[in-house]
């Protein structure tokens, strides 16, 4: 990974950048895939859901401690892989290669993890389902590196993880009160 910021980040925690990291960090939970895929196309929606998930819960956290949204847009956008790395450069601190990998198969083949401006195929790409059967003949997915349990047991340590830092409560922590 290059050098992260092309400027200075001046970080500044608002109200309003903490609420929008809370309802990332919520998004995040309502796509934490549930099941099993039995077919191409539950392994397509696994790994969307998984890709959703890991992109709507890494960007949580750079919103509660400050960083500008309009920034995070530009500048880390749908590329987990890029995301995970500016969240543990800032403070996440949650370095596992488990986790890495899995981030690198849900971003974009063609993301080499420098920051830049966003272009419209970015926006429109289904990042974690490019990756995944591009790296198969393009029609029959690749093996997946991970298990469905696998996926969802990293997501979920990762979210909590993500809650520890924010002090964004999960939400079995919000029923239980």
């Amino acid at each position: 990974m290059t050098d992260l910021a092309p400027y200075p980040i001046l970080l500044r925690p608002t109200p309003e950048a903490h609420a929008l990291g809370r309802y990332r960090y919520e998004r995040a939970y309502s796509f934490l895939p549930h099941r099993d895929p039995r077919s191409v196309r539950g392994y397509r929606r696994l790994l969307r859901d998984a890709g959703m998930t890991a992109n709507f819960g890494l960007l949580s956290f750079p919103n509660a401690i400050g960083f500008d949204n309009d920034w995070c847009v530009r500048n880390i956008g749908c590329r987990p892989a890029l995301a995970l790395h500016y969240a543990n450069r800032y403070g996440l601190g949650h370095d596992r290669p488990d986790m890495e990998r899995l981030v690198h198969l849900l971003s974009p083949l063609w993301d080499d993890g420098r920051p830049g401006i966003m272009t419209l195929g970015d926006l429109l790409c289904p990042v974690w389902l490019w990756n995944w059967l591009h790296r198969g003949d393009g029609n029959t997915p690749a093996p997946l590196d991970f298990s469905a349990v696998q996926i969802r047991d990293l997501l979920t340590d990762l979210l909590r993880h993500i809650g520890l830092a924010t002090g964004y409560a999960t939400p079995d922590q919000e029923q239980a009160s």
